[in-house]
């Protein structure tokens, strides 16, 4: 177990769980044998500190290799099941925390992906699952989010004040794959869902309209024209899920929904849910973003599949009406980050793609006055990259916006903060009054206003100020609807506080969505702690705290040479 143990750590993959004859449980290798005897005493950093007598290459036979089992470097502690939690990293033989400002959103999908969990949800702060009692580790990881595994990152150094924020959490969606059965178009079938790689159907009995936009939406199939009764494609062979979906319609992906499983009742045999979307006709998204309503801009070729839009196109053409197209109000601010290969140069099929994908977009847009291209002459230098590379069209429609309450132990007391053109700001203290949190509290579902304290109550903040005073009338549904005036000098600072009575209406779906400019029904999924990027390398920052990623890195440091695992899958 001792040779184990440092082959683990030295992979990164936290402490062994086992040392086995590899034909019990991998099948015999093939080839060389590199290694024929080695003896570590188990806390050696690397398998080459350890004694080795016997370096190969041997052509023994494979009867007597050996295999590891490691326990993996990352967990999610005190949530409901591994796929939320208080982030937990291996140290030595130690579980330890990581403190919550070193974590963003491209370090929540790597743990979600090392884990077997779905998509990302959210990073909510220490006070969603406790403090937790053990130690904390000081240092960071700087992610681009496509890493297979969390050791696979770069490292940051600890802080030498230590952590002052608690430990970080993550949420992760357990879904880990949307699909429709017995399908021949693709878009339209029955609900399938998988949870940690088990495909198995959803239950028609609170499957509604409302859900099946957002799956429709997540395929690349438009939107959902009707939901068939249960059982109209069959029930599929795997198990029948009784997990009642809540989507209020905003969502990105079905993942982001709240959904009940426990105390459901068994669903009945065949009655499995089904969709009928309108098809992939200019079927868009918006990926790598705070909400649905910003992030890099995607068109579906067929359902399922996506391509991204280049971003040389915010020169030629008012993209104003893709917000509006997908529901998500007017355009707040764009980005145009440029990919890497000509796309004369790429290869014919592919090329085929993306001039139909430019065609698609072209139709939904109008040239702007005075663009800096010709569209003739800008087709000819259009570039696009490799998918995993932060480039293309990175678009903040209004429909992004959001208010949330931080710096308390609940979603519903703190500091005001909000989320525009991209970018989250605290709001000045001057000119705050009750009828302003009165709105506040009203859009977060979180009852009345009890008070809305200064700074002194939780904090000034530490991002940029928000360039507006609200003047609410304390009846609109939204701070957004409030009227606004610029202010000259916020002589009090940021800080502006709300305390909300916390009444919510008892289950079922929300009666009322607070709306968006554009007239957007807007889901809140509760308070998101702020995110700290403090990058190493080059990288194309668009103008939103998640939206940003590492374009192609000049000096990104890669694994040495080292030992492996074999006959495993996805590691």
């Amino acid at each position: 177990m001792e040779d184990a143990e440092v082959v683990c750590q030295h992979l990164g993959c936290g402490s062994a769980t086992g040392a086995h004859s590899v034909v019990e449980r991998f099948g015999a290798g093939h080839g060389p044998v590199s290694l024929a005897r080695v003896d570590c005493k188990g806390n050696e950093s690397t398998l080459w500190d350890c004694e080795i007598r016997g370096w190969g290459p041997y052509y023994f036979d494979h009867e007597w290799d050996t295999a590891v089992t490691c326990q993996g470097f990352s967990r999610l502690v005190g949530g409901d099941g591994a796929c939320a939690g208080r982030l937990e990293v291996r140290q030595g033989r130690a579980w330890v925390g990581v403190c919550e400002d070193q974590v963003d959103m491209k370090v929540a999908q790597v743990v979600c992906r090392e884990l077997g969990c779905g998509a990302a949800l959210s990073i909510p702060g220490s006070e969603r699952f406790g403090a937790g009692s053990g130690p904390l580790w000081g240092g960071g990881f700087q992610c681009n989010g496509t890493e297979p595994l969390l050791s696979a990152c770069a490292r940051h150094p600890p802080h030498s004040q230590g952590c002052s924020t608690g430990p970080a959490s993550v949420i992760c969606s357990p879904y880990t794959g949307f699909r429709l059965g017995n399908s021949s178009s693709g878009c339209t079938g029955r609900v399938e869902v998988a949870v940690r790689g088990t495909w198995g159907s959803v239950c028609a009995s609170e499957w509604e309209l409302a859900d099946a936009h957002v799956l429709c939406r997540h395929l690349g199939c438009g939107r959902a024209f009707t939901v068939p009764p249960g059982g109209s494609f069959g029930s599929g062979d795997g198990p029948l899920r009784p997990d009642a979906f809540g989507c209020s319609g905003s969502e990105r992906h079905p993942g982001e929904c709240p959904v009940a499983v426990l105390g459901k009742p068994p669903c009945a045999p065949g009655n499995a849910a089904a969709v009928n979307c309108s098809g992939i006709v200019e079927s868009l998204q918006l990926v790598e973003g705070e909400t649905r309503c910003n992030g890099w801009l995607e068109l579906a070729i067929i359902p399922g599949t996506w391509r991204r839009v280049p971003g040389e196109l915010l020169f030629v053409w008012n993209f104003s009406n893709v917000c509006r197209e997908m529901g998500c109000g007017g355009l707040d601010n764009s980005i145009a980050v440029r990919g890497k290969s000509l796309l004369q140069m790429i290869n014919e099929k592919e090329r085929k793609i993306i001039e139909r994908v430019i065609e698609t977009i072209q139709g939904m847009t109008t040239e702007l006055t005075g663009a800096y291209y010709r569209f003739n002459d800008w087709f000819k230098m259009n570039r696009i990259t490799s998918p995993g590379i932060s480039h293309g069209a990175g678009i903040v429609c209004s429909g992004s916006r959001r208010v949330r309450l931080v710096g308390s132990s609940g979603r519903c007391a703190g500091r005001v903060e909000v989320y525009s053109s991209g970018t989250w700001s605290t709001v000045c203290q001057e000119g705050w009054e009750l009828q302003d949190a009165a709105v506040v509290c009203r859009e977060l579902g979180c009852g009345t206003a009890l008070q809305a304290p200064s700074s002194a109550r939780f904090g000034p903040g530490t991002g940029p100020l928000w360039p507006y005073i609200p003047d609410c009338s304390g009846t609109e549904e939204s701070l957004w609807e409030c009227g606004r005036s610029e202010w000259r000098e916020c002589g009090r600072g940021g800080g502006a506080g709300t305390v909300c009575s916390a009444l919510r209406a008892a289950g079922g779906r929300p009666r009322a969505l607070p709306r968006v400019p554009g007239g957007v029904p807007q889901r809140h999924l509760g308070p998101r702690v702020r995110q700290w990027h403090q990058p190493r390398h080059r990288q194309h920052r668009l103008p939103t705290a998640g939206l940003w990623g590492p374009g192609p890195a000049v000096g990104v440091p890669r694994p040495a040479a080292g030992p492996r695992l074999a006959g495993l899958g996805g590691l």
